[in-house]
Formats: structure tokens, sequence, C-alpha cells
């Protein structure tokens, strides 16, 4: 499965072309689904108009966290943001929710981009990524590609 998408900046404080490496580096790779089948998910991000908006804002807080629609079009990052946050938040818009857990002041992070600070992509978010927009995976090996240039699908 190929990815592309287009994604514009508005406000200071952060290298775009940074950020959108992002989604290269913690998204593509060589994923196995539950039923033992293979895949590969290509993803890319390019500055342009038409897929994902991001506002970039002053942090208010050390601690403060950027935030994405589920399934939207739009993110907002604070300016200490890094790659690993784009391409977590963009797994959002993509229709992704978080794994982690918190509440009452507890936080117990899960294995894979959707859980724990770092990590990459794993075979469970893969899956679900690639069964999102390219429906049921099947022993054939079937590459298709998704380009988010004009409309993220919704």
């Amino acid at each position: 499965m190929g990815i592309d998408v287009a994604v514009s900046f508005s406000g200071t404080g952060l290298d775009s072309s940074v950020i959108v490496s992002g989604l290269s580096s913690y998204v593509s790779g060589s994923y196995t689904s539950p039923e033992g089948i293979g895949f590969t998910i290509d993803a890319n991000a390019h500055l342009g108009i038409g897929g994902i908006a991001v506002q970039v804002l002053p942090a208010p807080s050390e601690d403060a966290r950027s935030f994405a629609e589920v399934g939207g079009t739009n993110i907002t990052l604070y300016d200490n943001a890094d790659p690993w946050t784009f391409a977590h938040e963009a797994q959002h818009n993509f229709g992704l929710d978080d794994t982690y857990l918190e509440g009452d002041g507890i936080f117990i992070s899960t294995p894979g981009l959707m859980g724990t600070y770092g990590d990459h992509m794993i075979n469970r978010e893969a899956t679900r990524l690639f069964e999102t927009y390219c429906g049921p995976l099947d022993a054939t090996g079937s590459f298709n590609y998704v380009s988010f240039d004009s409309t993220l699908p919704g």
C-alpha cells in the first residue's frame, strides 16, 4: 500500500520539511496481518494543499500535547512537536485511535505508534490502516496506492 499525503502548515516554530518526514519514518515498513498475510506500507508526506492542514501554535506549557481529528483533516501541533508526533497525529486523521490508557493521573503505554512515544507502527495498526483504505487483505499481495492530495477519505 502506498500513501501519499499533501500537508499544509500555518503558524511558525517548526521546520515543516523535517516534521513531515515522520510519516515515512514511523509508518513505512513491512507488516504481517493476524492471518499471516504479509504486506508493505510505503508512506510519504509532501508540502502541498488539500490533504492535511497543520496549525502550529506556541506550546502553552512544557507538557502540552498536540492533537488531531479522528477521521478529519486537521492537526494542531505545538512548536515543540517532532516528526513522531506528526506521524502519530496523522494516523488519527486516517482513522486510528490512541491505544494507550490514561486517566486519574495514570498513563499506561502500549506497543506501537498509537500507544508509546517513539514507537514505530506495529502489525495490528498497519493492518487496520490498510483495511480501512484498501479493503480486506488477501493472499495475492496486491498493491494499492492511496493519495490524499485532494481530500482524506471519510
